[in-house]
């Protein structure tokens, strides 16, 4: 089980590295688009921040937290207590 466990979370890891660099090249394209029409935006930066570029609040959610921001309740919070 700890197998599947650290393969899961690799790859989870792997994909989240890729949408990073497509979301920064989507906003490296937009830039120039918006620089080519005589924008006045420095850096592409200025446009808009990601949510990996905004410094960490260091806020550990409880366990309870997070199920209740994952919607999980009743008969499923049972079945991942027992898991």
């Amino acid at each position: 089980m700890d197998e599947v466990v650290a393969i899961m979370k690799a790859r989870n890891e792997n994909y989240s590295v890729i949408s990073k660099e497509a979301w920064e090249q989507t906003r490296l394209q937009c830039f120039y688009s918006a620089t080519a029409f005589g924008g006045k935006i420095k850096k592409p930066t200025e446009l808009f921040k990601f949510p990996w570029e905004t410094a960490a609040s260091g806020k550990v959610l409880s366990k309870e937290d997070a199920l209740a921001r994952l919607g999980i309740h009743g008969k499923q919070q049972k079945h991942i207590n027992r898991g």
